[in-house]
C-alpha cells in the first residue's frame, strides 16, 4: 500500500472519531449558553450540529431556546420535525418543563398520522427488498403509533395495525428459510410456442394449480365480531411459471384486510396448471376464510 492511501486511510479513521466529538461539542456550547440565556448565540451552536448531534437534544434545546425568544411557531416547527423523525419518542415531564411537554404532546397527536403512513411505506419497501428483519422492525413500529393514536384517526390507524400485524408474521414466516419446489421435468414439447390463453375449471383437460405457498393473513378484528365468520373469494390468475399474476376481489370481506390479503396474495407461489404436461395460465376463485389472530 502506498503512502497516499496509508494517509487517505488515517484521515478516514481521524475523521470518523472525530465526528461524535464534534457533535458533543456542539450540544455541551449550546446547553451551557441556553443555561446562561444567551439563546440567539445556543441556536446558532445547534445549527453547528445539525448532521452531527442527536436529533431529540437538538431539536429539544432548539425550541427551548425559540420559545424563551418568544418565536412559539418556530418552536413548533422544530417538535414537528423531531416528532416525524422519532415518531415513538416521548418528553419526560420530570426533566422537562411542562410547557415544552405539553407543546410536544400536541404536536405528536397532530403528526402521528402522517408519520404512520410514512413508516409503514419504509417498511413495506423494506419487505419488498427482501429486508424482512428491518420490515417486521418497522411494522412494529407502526403499530405502536397506531396504539398511540389520537381520537381523530382510531379508524385510519386501526386500518394500518391490521395492515403492519399482517406483514409481521409473513415477515417472520420469510425468515425461515421455505424447502425449495422441486422442478417438474419440462418436455420438449413445451419449448414450442402455444397460442397464449388462459384456463379455468371448465378446461377439465387441464391440471389446476397446486399452492406451494400460500399464507393467509389474520385479523386483529373488534372483540364484538369474535362469534362472526368472515368469508370472500379471490380470484387469482396463475402464470406458466406459478407465479400470481392478477388478483381481484370477487366477494370483498373488509376494505382494510381486503388490501392486505391481495399484496399477500402477490407472494404466492404455485405448481402451474398443466396441459399436456406443458405449463399454461389459468384463472381460479378460492374461497378465503378469514382467521382470528
Amino acid at each position: 500500500m502506498n503512502i497516499i492511501a496509508r494517509l487517505g486511510i488515517a484521515m478516514a479513521c481521524l475523521c470518523a472519531f472525530a465526528a461524535p466529538a464534534a457533535s458533543q461539542d456542539f450540544l455541551t456550547r449550546a446547553k451551557g449558553l441556553y443555561d446562561s440565556a444567551s439563546y440567539n448565540e445556543a441556536l446558532s451552536a445547534l445549527s453547528e450540529s445539525d448532521s452531527l448531534g442527536d436529533v431529540t437534544e437538538v431539536e429539544k434545546y432548539r425550541a427551548l431556546c425559540l420559545l424563551a425568544l418568544d418565536r412559539t411557531q418556530d418552536a413548533e416547527r422544530s417538535l414537528e420535525h423531531l416528532a416525524m423523525t422519532r415518531p415513538l419518542f416521548t418528553l419526560d415531564s420530570s426533566d422537562n418543563s411542562p410547557k415544552l411537554v405539553a407543546m410536544f404532546e400536541d404536536v405528536r397527536k397532530r403528526t402521528l398520522p402522517e408519520a404512520s403512513k410514512q413508516t409503514y411505506a419504509r417498511a413495506r419497501a423494506s419487505y419488498e427488498k427482501g429486508d424482512f428483519a428491518e420490515a417486521m422492525r418497522q411494522f412494529r413500529d407502526v403499530m405502536a403509533m397506531a396504539d398511540a393514536a389520537p381520537a381523530g384517526s382510531l379508524a385510519m390507524m386501526g386500518d394500518l395495525k391490521m395492515l403492519a400485524s399482517g406483514f409481521v408474521k409473513l415477515a417472520e414466516s420469510a425468515l425461515v428459510p421455505a424447502p425449495e419446489p422441486r422442478a417438474a421435468p419440462t418436455p420438449i414439447a413445451a419449448a414450442v410456442a402455444a397460442p397464449e390463453r388462459i384456463y379455468n375449471a371448465a378446461d377439465t383437460t387441464v391440471t389446476a394449480p397446486v399452492a406451494i405457498y400460500r399464507p393467509i393473513p389474520t385479523w386483529e378484528r373488534p372483540a364484538a365480531l369474535n362469534f362472526a365468520t368472515f368469508e370472500g373469494l379471490l380470484e387469482l390468475t396463475v402464470g406458466p411459471s406459478g407465479a400470481v399474476v392478477q388478483q381481484a376481489m370477487v366477494k370483498a370481506i373488509n376494505p382494510a384486510y381486503d388490501r392486505l390479503l391481495m399484496d399477500v396474495a402477490r407472494t404466492w407461489r404455485f405448481r402451474p396448471a398443466a396441459l399436456d404436461d406443458r405449463p399454461v395460465t389459468y384463472r381460479m376463485t378460492l374461497s378465503i376464510v378469514v382467521p382470528r389472530r
